[in-house]
């Protein structure tokens, strides 16, 4: 019998309306392959004999997972794979066991390396600061397998005992970080806290500075050196966030207008 979604459908109507515990159906055009039915559920599987001649069942993707077509194509994939003297589920095997082994530094470390032609320099420099400053000295040493909820929390804790922004982007990177490693199948799974629960977004500030604090603010800049000085007058006077305050240009400003360009807005 070819299997098909409307066969496994059927099936498993049976199977749950029946007193049987599982049933087995296996594919016609591809030799080995089948979905495993149970009350709960279904999975598709491959069975096929491999290194030592011992004879394996594995496990594809569950039937919520994929469709029929496509764990067919994969189970002819591995067929393959087996014909030229692979043996598949060993493989995963050790491919597992060589992710379990791989730290959260070592992680880390190809991250970077991978988003450093996608980010800007800015945020590859905010990720590795957070990286070296926060993360690595707690948990860069762990098995990141191992890493659990729990232990993320209590790191964040700490960061937010004494800086609720700064613990926002530990969890943050961490979070991104780890998503990518589960992406790549270096992680079986992220275990991540919740957001609300560890680190909480931060109130926006309601206080603004005086005009005597402005003031005093304007006057202690003569104590600094005059590119530092006028870096700090601009911002007070334009009010611009630090960074395109730091790339201003001397053609942006027209008579006395300061021009900004789009580009270099956060708001483009």
């Amino acid at each position: 019998m070819r299997l098909t979604k409307t066969a496994i459908a059927e099936a498993a109507a049976k199977l749950a309306a029946g007193h049987r515990d599982r049933v087995l159906l296996f594919d016609s055009d591809v030799g080995g392959f089948g979905v495993r039915l149970t009350k709960k559920g279904g999975a598709f599987f491959l069975d096929y004999r491999g290194e030592g001649n011992k004879q394996r069942r594995m496990t594809i993707g569950t039937t919520t997972e994929m469709g029929v077509e496509t764990a067919r194509k994969r189970a002819a994939e591995l067929k393959l794979s087996v014909r030229t003297g692979g043996d598949p589920m060993q493989d995963r095997r050790r491919a597992k066991k060589a992710t379990d082994k791989l730290t959260v530094k070592q992680i880390s470390e190809r991250w970077l390396a991978d988003g450093a032609s996608r980010w800007t320099v800015r945020t590859a420099n905010d990720y590795r600061y957070t990286l070296d400053r926060h993360i690595l000295p707690e948990i860069g040493a762990e098995a990141a397998a191992e890493v659990s909820k729990a232990d993320i929390a209590a790191m964040v804790a700490k960061v937010r005992a004494k800086s609720p922004a700064v613990a926002g982007k530990v969890l943050r990177t961490v979070s991104a970080m780890l998503r990518w490693a589960e992406d790549l199948e270096l992680l079986e799974e992220a275990k991540l806290p919740r957001v609300k629960r560890t680190a909480p977004p931060v109130q926006p500030r309601e206080r603004v500075l005086t005009d005597d604090e402005i003031r005093k603010l304007w006057l202690a800049a003569d104590q600094i050196n005059p590119l530092d000085a006028g870096f700090v007058r601009l911002v007070i006077l334009t009010a611009l966030r630090s960074m395109p305050a730091s790339k201003a240009r001397r053609e942006w400003v027209q008579g006395n207008t300061l021009h900004l360009p789009a580009n270099q807005m956060k708001n483009g």
